[in-house]
């Protein structure tokens, strides 16, 4: 796997410049970009640490509300303040890249102040980012953090929204951390939770693709049931076919036993939180970062290679609901039990104690009555605490 370098680029016109996205593309560097000092500077307060890099323009917005002509160079200044008060935490390569005669032809109070006066053309030809992207490689390739990442590339790739949230990034660097440096390890009793963090994340995330099922996720205590799902233990549900590798499946299972355990005090089957509190060894938390990064590295693939939400859940069935069925996902038999004033009717699944709303263009539309028998396609919302009814395809006013 090719190493990948994330840059936050400040520059009011980021949007428009293709050109310049296509090439850092081509030198597998991925912009992320702000057209403001205001902004951007809080993304760097919060996630300095999952960024390689640094771009800025010399001229573009101050606050988030700022629109129209770019004119003044302080944000540009006030981005490198702050580059510099957060250097204790990460020292993030930085590099000015600008059209402005100002900068480019001109001395700049900030660029002459920060970069000895060193400025890239974005204006001028290929060479010029060919040497901005050969630098920013160059100096992002002395840090720690990014030595690392390049090192476990597929762990770091699922820190992303299309995986599991960029939130988890510090969480994952501290766990490489730990592995990369297991003398600088103290106490392993409090540092079972982070990890049993990351592990929720991907769950939530294969729920979210139909591997685990919403009955499972939309329980108060889900972990423990969707490991044992996933494990194929769970005698709620039948596997019609493998879901995911037995391997994968057993060490979800074995890896939240112990992180779920710690998290209790004294814990509640094993005393996890109480043997670590006496061991004076890491090799348990180093044994359960192992198995974790194992995980984050099957991961990503399995995502990319089954993301068909559809073809998910007809891998699996629910034996005690067959409503929830692989064979039609989403679909419920029931009732009809209110039509309210204001035009919609609650919806009671067969089975099922909670009710679902129909909204009031349904309603109409197939002429519902209190007390009909229907069949519903269902849902999950977004964030899998509701359920929708997004179609009625049999009552017997359609037959």
């Amino acid at each position: 796997m090719k190493n990948t370098y994330k840059v936050i680029w400040f520059d009011d016109e980021f949007k428009t410049l293709r050109r310049i996205r296509e090439q850092a593309s081509l030198n597998d560097i991925e912009l992320f970009g702000f057209t403001n000092a205001e902004e951007g500077i809080e993304e760097l307060k919060n996630n300095i640490e999952y960024y390689d890099a640094a771009i800025l323009d010399g001229i573009f917005f101050k606050n988030a509300k700022d629109s129209g002509h770019a004119y003044d160079d302080s944000p540009m200044g006030d981005v490198a303040m702050e580059l510099l008060k957060l250097e204790d935490r990460k020292k993030l390569p930085w590099f000015i890249l600008s059209g402005k005669t100002s900068f480019t032809k001109d001395k700049n109070r900030f660029a002459e102040s920060f970069k000895e006066g060193q400025v890239y053309d974005k204006l001028g030809d290929n060479v010029y980012l060919s040497e901005l992207w050969k630098n920013l490689k160059k100096e992002s390739d002395s840090l720690e953090i990014s030595q690392l990442k390049h090192k476990y590339p597929s762990v770091f790739s699922l820190c992303s929204d299309e995986y599991i949230g960029k939130k988890h990034f510090d969480r994952i660097l501290q766990i490489v951390r730990d592995i990369e440096n297991p003398s600088q390890i103290l106490n392993t009793q409090d540092l079972l939770n982070p990890l049993r963090k990351v592990i929720e994340a991907m769950l939530t995330k294969l729920n979210s693709i139909g591997i685990i099922p919403d009955d499972i996720r939309n329980t108060p205590n889900w972990i423990n049931p969707s490991s044992l799902f996933l494990s194929n233990k769970h005698n709620d549900y039948e596997h019609l076919e493998e879901i995911i590798h037995p391997v994968i499946g057993e060490s979800f299972y074995r890896l939240l036993n112990l992180t779920q355990d710690a998290s209790h005090d004294q814990g509640t089957k094993l005393g996890v939180d109480s043997y670590l509190a006496e061991k004076k060894s890491t090799f348990l938390y180093q044994s359960t970062i192992f198995l974790l990064l194992e995980i984050m590295d099957w991961l990503k693939p399995f995502i990319d290679n089954n993301s068909d939400k559809t073809k998910n859940l007809a891998k699996w069935r629910n034996k005690i609901n067959p409503l929830e069925s692989n064979e039609n996902p989403g679909s419920l038999e029931g009732v009809v039990v209110k039509i309210a004033e204001n035009g919609y009717a609650t919806f009671q699944p067969e089975g099922d104690v909670s009710t679902i709303s129909i909204l009031p263009a349904m309603v109409s539309k197939h002429n519902l009555n209190k007390d009909q028998k229907i069949k519903v396609q269902t849902e999950p919302s977004p964030c899998g605490t509701k359920t929708y009814i997004t179609a009625i395809f049999q009552n017997p006013v359609d037959r």
